[in-house]
């Protein structure tokens, strides 16, 4: 595809992709981590509760962002130097592909082993690259990876035991095709216990096997300036194709953080669907 100065026309009110963090309701339940919590900030005579008699409401949050809803993670995730999303991360809107993906089949610890594979995910691209009008001129930075994973409460550990996570290969083609940004709707784009090789996080940062810093001459994006994000939700009435991605993202001095993915798909796209 070659790059295009024309804007793809497109609606304006999002789609939100994200997963929210519900303290006091269903909440994702990942390596045996307690859940993330809230409570009221409390100094010597001051309780920030209005129905205690406080002026305001000030409330403490505890999470945990890479097990707590969606969220954006740098290569700082897997680099024993630190590195910092805020660091890293450009906010504005980028070209975005949504792809659904076939997950490979097989039962208990068979399909542990399995993840989804680079041929299916090529395929599953170049199924939606032609015909796209326009749009398919413009040149995609981020991937969008629907695996049909169900977002809510316990179901997300089971669902990535199920063999809901990339192959080292998928991971690989997608570094090499280009995408700077990967979105998953799983809770991690590798099996939630492999040992700790994290090799498909390797992969699509560049880094060898059990490397713990990026090599920023490996071919393809800066792993300097790449981001995953996992635990996306994607309403099942939205269409695969092109559109415009705005990853909102606070300022943590951390290598993950808390995020909200806003999907715009093309005008052509949007007439398929609505929101629900």
């Amino acid at each position: 595809m070659a790059p295009n100065s024309s804007p793809s026309p497109f609606d304006a009110s999002p789609i939100d992709l994200s997963v929210p963090i519900r303290f006091d309701g269903s909440q994702t339940a990942l390596f045996n981590l307690p859940s993330a919590s809230r409570q009221w900030a409390r100094t010597d005579g001051f309780c920030g509760q209005v129905a205690g008699g406080a002026s305001c409401n000030v409330e403490t949050l505890t999470i945990t962002p890479h097990v707590h809803g969606t969220h954006t993670e740098c290569v700082g995730h897997i680099t024993q130097r630190r590195m910092s999303l805020m660091d890293t991360w450009r906010p504005g809107p980028i070209r975005a592909i949504l792809v659904s993906v076939t997950l490979p089949e097989g039962r208990g610890s068979e399909a542990h082993r399995f993840g989804v594979s680079a041929r299916e995910l090529e395929s599953s691209v170049e199924r939606i690259t032609p015909g796209t009008g326009h749009a398919d001129t413009l040149v995609p930075r981020a991937i969008i990876l629907r695996t049909q994973t169900r977002i809510d409460g316990d179901s997300q550990g089971e669902a990535a035991a199920r063999g809901r996570h990339l192959s080292v290969e998928a991971a690989t083609w997608i570094r090499t095709a280009g995408f700077e940004h990967l979105l998953i709707d799983a809770p991690s784009v590798d099996p939630m216990d492999d040992g700790g090789r994290l090799a498909a996080h390797r992969a699509f940062w560049g880094m060898a096997p059990g490397s713990v810093e990026p090599d920023p001459v490996t071919p393809g994006p800066d792993p300097r300036t790449m981001t995953i994000t996992e635990l996306i939700a994607i309403p099942g009435n939205v269409q695969d194709g092109h559109g415009w991605l705005d990853i909102q993202i606070p300022p943590f001095d951390s290598d993950a953080a808390p995020s909200r993915p806003l999907f715009y798909p093309d005008v052509s796209q949007r007439s398929r669907h609505t929101n629900p």
